[in-house]
């Protein structure tokens, strides 16, 4: 999600203020306390000018200006919690309340509790638009694109000059790879916002994902002028740069993403094309593809682990794994450069193991039924802390990129040979013809072992499996 801003649009503001008003006389402490950078002096000018001609002071004249108060709170300290709360006790049935409290969580990036309050805010106010917009960025936070993108449209209904909801609905139909309809809102919204640099960053991608590679040149380089030290920026121009035909400006981007971000192995693989081609060293001189095959059973001494598989299988070569999985990246990525560069970066710092297919040997498709097992390199894993968390981040990609795989079920614990594995059980449908695959994951020696099994029918899958039931690892622990 973009760096949290103000979510209420000014005009909107001074609307709800002078079409609601408020039963008392601001003082000169509470104008300085809802001094936020939003509230200009125009603003507090309709503040102060909101009290309806001839409305009596109203005897509630504390617990208003306790609710409006916390208006100028903004972070949540313990004080400013206690405040909250204290207003909140005096007037739970207050919107705007209830509103700014969630906004507070948001800015320490609370995202459910702040969804608890934007929802209560609507409950007692459906019709403000800047509540819908709160809650589209709590919404946001948890990545529950859709959602955010409904909330975006009924601020937009409710008031249709909302230009933080404009901007919010660009960039989550963005986020929500729905590029087409991205387009016109983001050119509306840049036309509204031109100081919103962050907008290009987002039409750069929307206009390349829908063919326009020099609209998306443009609009790249013209976020970059403003933030020059995004990696990611760079990266998005150098994937552009490659597509219009200008691999040496692309190499050049890709070299700058990965100065800015070093520890990223996507950048780094881009950068260095043919340090990636020759594949990470194993730790201690020892390389994890130090195996043997003796008959059928397959053993590894550098995980220590041994497989029997069925004797009438054929062992294939570690470039034919190398092949497939390329062919697999391709076929899934379709026109999603990101998860290309992505996966042939995966590729990079991982080790083909074994691949053994049914059958004599030759070419292989996807419905062939085969084993494939891999390591990955732990770098390549930043932010996966167990197998099921990587189980669970390849499913989801795949399902944001609107791939034919789809996982049948969350990560299951297995346990085999003395050890536990997680297991994922996935189907891809290519045309009219259905696959079915289940991935095993474990973490051994600082690496995710991966073991790929695919069939083209469940029987085939079932078969498979049972075969894993003889893997052994030399050592039963973790």
């Amino acid at each position: 999600m973009a760096t949290l801003r103000a979510y209420e649009s000014k005009p909107y503001l001074i609307e709800k203020i002078r079409t609601r008003g408020v039963d008392f006389t601001p003082d000169a402490a509470f104008l300085q306390a809802v001094a936020a950078p939003i509230r200009t002096p125009d603003v507090l000018q309709a503040i102060a000018e909101s009290k309806r001609p001839g409305s009596p002071e109203s005897p509630d004249r504390r617990k208003a200006y306790l609710i409006l108060t916390g208006v100028g709170l903004l972070r949540l300290t313990p004080a400013g919690r206690e405040q909250y709360e204290a207003a909140l006790a005096l007037a739970p049935d207050s919107a705007a309340l209830h509103m700014i409290y969630g906004g507070a969580f948001l800015l320490i990036a609370d995202f459910r509790d702040a969804e608890t309050q934007e929802r209560t805010s609507l409950e007692l106010w459906p019709g403000d638009a800047d509540a819908h917009v709160a809650l589209l960025l709590a919404l946001a936070g948890q990545e529950r694109d859709d959602e955010a993108i409904t909330e975006a449209r009924e601020a937009l209904r409710i008031y249709p000059n909302h230009k933080v909801a404009l901007m919010e609905l660009g960039m989550e139909l963005t986020r929500d790879r729905q590029f087409k309809e991205a387009v016109p809102v983001l050119r509306e919204a840049i036309a509204r916002a031109p100081e919103i640099s962050v907008l290009h960053k987002h039409l750069g991608l929307s206009l390349f994902n829908t063919g326009d590679i020099e609209g998306a040149v443009a609009e790249d380089a013209l976020y970059l002028q403003a933030n020059p030290n995004d990696s990611e920026g760079h990266y998005d121009l150098g994937v552009a740069l490659r597509a219009q035909g200008h691999p040496d400006d692309a190499q050049a981007q890709f070299r700058e993403a990965a100065r800015l971000d070093p520890s990223n192995p996507l950048f780094g693989a881009l950068a260095n094309p043919s340090a990636a081609q020759n594949g990470p060293e194993g730790a201690g001189g020892q390389r994890p593809d130090d195996a043997s095959v003796d008959g059928n059973i397959y053993t590894n001494k550098f995980f220590q682990f041994s497989l029997q598989f069925p004797e009438d299988w054929t062992v294939m070569s570690a470039d034919a794994q190398k092949n497939v999985a390329k062919l697999g990246g391709e076929m899934l990525a379709g026109r999603d450069q990101f998860f290309l560069d992505a996966h042939q970066a995966f590729a990079a710092h991982s080790y083909p193991l074994f691949f053994v297919t049914a059958g004599k040997s030759g070419d292989r498709s996807y419905s062939t039924r085969s084993i494939q097992i891999s390591a990955l390199d732990p770098t390549v894993t930043t932010g996966i802390t167990s197998a099921a968390d990587f189980l669970t981040s390849s499913a989801k990609i795949a399902q944001q990129l609107q791939t034919p795989v789809q996982s049948v079920g969350p990560p299951v614990g297995m346990t085999v040979g003395g050890r536990l594995l997680w297991r994922m059980d996935m189907t891809m449908r290519i045309n009219d013809s259905l696959s079915y695959f289940t991935e095993i994951v474990t973490i051994e020696r600082g690496y995710l072992l991966l073991f790929v099994l695919s069939s083209p029918d469940q029987q085939g899958l079932d078969e498979i499996l049972h075969s894993m039931s003889t893997l052994r690892f030399i050592q039963n622990s973790n």
